[in-house]
């Protein structure tokens, strides 16, 4: 912001200034006795206006150029001409020491600024990486949560079996069902075995599944083991009038059914032979001979070759 020539203080856009035309230094009206009205008329005349230091100097060289024109100055004048040139040589450099040393100034408060905001962005920075590995611990932490709720949830359906593809009937005994099912794959079920035994919702008759919690897990292995020994169930197979794929698979809680689905695409797109579930275990292998892969995660998945 410029100052003043006269007070050396701040000119704002408030203040109405005029510029020496030789020195281009700004004044305060006021300081040079001037109102905003005289500063008007004299841009309005298109005239030129000088401080009080250039129209001396200005004057003197009027009087020396004169007594030049006039072949009458003496050696006086040259003297007095060369003392003036040295007095406004001592001033510029006066004035540019001066501005020097404003300069310096500025500068190393800038480099003040500029070092206490470097110290502040590293403070911030390091606050930054440490919330990241904070929220990263967190995330892991959640993720380990998250697995172990999911091993409770499916070691609570340890003794339970899921069948889809059975057609559902208006009037069905659904442990009748159930015992059909196992007289197909030559495991007799009484009603001693079962807990719990129902419909699960669907959409259509076809899409409705049957869910079965038996009271010992032993009779679900076994017949889980009679159901891998038949391999293909067909409602044919139990007296219905269609022949379609009826499948058993263990019960599978919504995490590990979602993973299942994602691994049933894997195994199409990446090649696999076979997949299979082993109490809640999502099983994979590719080829007859190649090792066993359990999947635990999607991270699983992506590591698959």
């Amino acid at each position: 912001m410029p100052k003043c020539g006269v007070c050396n203080k701040n000119i704002t856009t408030k203040h109405s200034k005029i510029a020496c035309i030789d020195c281009k230094t700004l004044f305060h009206a006021s300081c040079e006795n001037m109102s905003k009205d005289d500063i008007e008329l004299l841009i309005f005349n298109n005239e030129i206006w000088r401080c009080e230091h250039c129209a001396l100097s200005k004057r003197k060289d009027l009087q020396l150029e004169t007594a030049v024109q006039r072949n009458n100055f003496t050696l006086d004048d040259v003297m007095s001409a060369i003392n003036e040139l040295k007095r406004a040589q001592k001033r510029m450099i006066s004035d540019m020491n001066e501005s020097s040393d404003l300069l310096h100034k500025k500068i190393d408060d800038n480099s003040k600024i500029i070092a206490d905001q470097t110290l502040k962005l590293v403070e911030y920075v390091q606050k930054i990486e440490n919330l990241t590995a904070k929220n990263h611990n967190l995330r892991q932490q959640v993720k380990q949560l998250e697995f172990r709720l999911e091993d409770v949830e499916q070691y609570s359906r340890k003794s339970m079996i899921e069948i889809h593809g059975i057609p559902k009937k208006d009037d069905e005994d659904v442990v009748d069902t159930i015992k059909k099912v196992g007289d197909v794959i030559g495991f007799q079920i009484t009603d001693e075995m079962i807990d719990a035994c129902h419909r699960l919702p669907g959409k259509n008759n076809m899409s409705d599944g049957i869910i079965v919690k038996f009271v010992r897990r032993r009779d679900k292995e076994n017949f889980m083991k009679k159901k891998r020994d038949k391999k293909l169930i067909t409602t044919l197979n139990m007296g219905f009038t269609t022949d379609t794929p009826v499948y058993i698979n263990e019960s599978l809680c919504p995490p590990r059914r979602r993973l299942y689905a994602l691994a049933r695409q894997a195994k199409k797109y990446k090649g696999y032979k076979y997949i299979w579930l082993r109490d809640g275990k999502i099983l994979m292998r590719k080829n007859e001979k190649d090792k066993i892969v359990q999947i635990r995660n999607e991270e699983d998945l992506n590591k698959l070759p």
